[in-house]
């Protein structure tokens, strides 16, 4: 028996160290409602490392995002192969499969033009005559049919979960070529109209097509002042529009709310819709609706999330900043090494007080020893004792009384540097608690045991022909 996994199926560490990293950034990204940048890590580690947990999340997320057509395709391919994810995620799975597919409308787009252009809210969906319905979530969309030779037509088109919008467009014909205007804001999903007519919402994600000719372009959203433009475009030009709808504070109190935030580093800058909002003291007051809120801070990943403020309310979100790499390390570094020397304070400050305190209980011990040889001589040199000055005494009388007051005073002096020694042990061990509680956890920005993923050698086993007879094999891959 013999263990042979597929070389192209074993990622290098470094591999497996970014597909982890991104892995977890994804769900801490996902658990902050931050589905795009979520999704945008998700992507990633499923680039490294196609793990069916990474299109599992990714299936989540989408839906989440509002994209039921993408998220049922995740959940397929997922399905399809679900090798290694658990009974309750797959069930998971299937139902939310259910429940995204139920979200999908279908649009059959009709025009008696061959090979126009079809745009589902800015983006590219396809050419006339469509092999099928278009898919697309439900709710109100802006459905345009762009081709050469004929006006462009746009028609905002609602549409419920598993019902059928037919949307006929008729092309009028012109000599005259259509003119592309790019719009540019910074406001999030303000209402575009071009002459009355609206559009579609910012950020648009392509340019308009326009007749040729005079046009107001506008944007408008409750708690702003409408900011519009007239443009003058020729047969086949192109321009481009910056509008940057501002804060009318006189309905602000009205359409507005509060946007408290949990920030996890201190000092740290917000920015809302791509304004600088300085360090975050207190909550923002913004209109109502959906912001772009950014959140810095040096070593750090940029915070980026749309937030829907609560009108009359306060709407709270947790910002949980992730560090560079770099930081990463070097945190990790500082932290340990922290606690590494509080341990070794603590431990070592310990002894010394214990030995310290031991000494001085042994000191006093020869204290007693000393006290009572001194007594001893004293009797000796009192009246009826042996040394009875008034008697015939011993040579050795007097200096034997002396030697005892020293050695007694000797081993009292020497009791102080006990204390000191025991001093200096509690003053270290005090250090080193301390050190231990104002220090960090060192694993506070390390991945979480849930994002790994990527570690189990899964093995299965085969039967390999050779010359003399048959191998049993076991291949796998490495997940």
């Amino acid at each position: 028996m013999c263990v042979a996994p597929r070389a192209s199926a074993q990622p290098s560490d470094a591999v497996r160290t970014e597909a982890r990293e991104r892995f977890d950034r994804g769900l801490r990204l996902f658990n902050q409602q931050d589905n795009e940048g979520a999704l945008a890590e998700f992507e990633r580690a499923y680039e490294l490392m196609p793990h069916p947990m990474v299109l599992y999340n990714m299936g989540l997320v989408l839906g989440a995002a509002g994209r039921a057509v993408k998220a049922v395709e995740a959940f397929d391919r997922l399905l399809a192969n679900p090798a290694g994810l658990d009974a309750a995620r797959l069930a998971r799975a299937k139902d939310e499969r259910a429940r995204q597919a139920a979200l999908i409308g279908e649009i059959a787009v009709t025009a008696p033009v061959e090979g126009a252009s079809i745009e589902v809210d800015g983006f590219d969906a396809g050419k006339t005559p469509l092999a099928a319905p278009l898919q697309v979530t439900s709710g109100t969309h802006v459905v345009a049919v762009l081709a050469p030779g004929y006006a462009p037509l746009r028609k905002q088109i609602t549409v419920a979960g598993r019902a059928r919008v037919d949307a006929p467009f008729e092309l009028v014909p012109t000599d005259i070529q259509p003119a592309h205007v790019a719009l540019k804001s910074r406001l999030l999903d303000g209402e575009v109209l071009v002459d009355e007519h609206p559009v579609g919402k910012t950020p648009l994600s392509a340019s308009l097509a326009l007749a040729a000719g005079n046009h107001v372009i506008e944007v408008r959203r409750p708690g702003y002042q409408p900011a519009r433009q007239t443009i003058t475009l020729g047969p086949g030009s192109t321009g481009e529009v910056t509008l940057e709808p501002v804060l009318d504070a006189a309905s602000l109190e009205r359409e507005g709310g509060f946007l408290a935030l949990e920030v996890s580093e201190r000092e740290s800058t917000t920015f809302v819709d791509g304004e600088p909002r300085g360090v975050y003291t207190k909550p923002l007051h913004l209109p109502r609706g959906p912001h772009v809120l950014r959140v810095e801070h040096a070593g750090f990943f940029p915070f980026e999330r749309k937030v829907d403020v609560r009108q009359g309310g306060a709407t709270s979100v947790k910002v949980e900043l992730m560090p560079t790499p770099d930081e990463r390390a070097a945190y990790r570094s500082r932290t340990v090494t922290q606690r590494t020397w509080g341990w070794i304070a603590t431990g070592a400050g310990a002894a010394i007080a214990a030995g310290g305190l031991t000494y001085v209980i042994i000191n006093k011990g020869q204290q007693s020893d000393k006290e009572d040889a001194f007594n001893a001589e004293l009797a000796r040199n009192s009246p009826g004792g042996e040394c009875d000055p008034m008697t015939q005494r011993p040579a050795d009388c007097e200096a034997s009384v002396d030697i005892a007051l020293k050695d007694l005073k000797d081993t009292r002096a020497l009791e102080k540097y006990g204390w000191i020694t025991a001093g200096v042990g509690a003053a270290s061990l005090a250090t080193g608690i301390v050190l231990l509680l104002i220090n960090d956890d060192p694993n506070r920005y390390e991945p979480k045991p849930e994002s790994d993923v990527f570690g189990s050698l899964k093995l299965l086993p085969q039967v390999a022909p050779d010359g003399r007879g048959a191998a049993f094999v076991l291949s796998g891959t490495l997940w």
